[in-house]
């Protein structure tokens, strides 16, 4: 199973993804492909805002496997949008395939800002 997890405390929000979705074979997984897709569109919308002064990520783990771990800190209004359409679509696709997919988001009320 692909395990997305996202933690947020005070003004920091960390996004983990790993595992196999194990829909189909490497290369042939629709499931895989979708929240890679998210992840990676996510990523590089991140680091444009961050460019700009908007964001700061950290990302501590990327490979190829899939696997990553990124942290994130000092954000926006604009940023939340972006993460709010990211994580809808990791709960879209994990409506429709829940034996492939498990989506957590565990938000707190940070002080800066409020996420969510």
């Amino acid at each position: 199973m692909l395990k997305v997890r996202v933690r947020e405390e005070e003004n920091l929000l960390e996004i983990k993804m790993e595992g196999h979705a194990d829909y189909a074979d490497a290369g042939k997984d629709i499931v895989c492909s979708a929240c890679s897709i998210l992840l990676f569109t996510l990523l590089e919308e991140l680091q444009k805002q961050q460019a700009t002064g908007k964001v700061k990520i950290t990302v501590l783990e990327m490979e190829e496997s899939g696997r990553c771990r990124m942290e994130i800190t000092d954000w926006v209004k604009e940023t939340e949008v972006v993460l709010e359409t990211i994580f809808n679509g990791y709960k879209i696709i994990e409506k429709n395939f829940p034996k492939n997919i498990s989506f957590v988001a565990k938000i707190g009320s940070c002080k800066k800002n409020k996420l969510i």
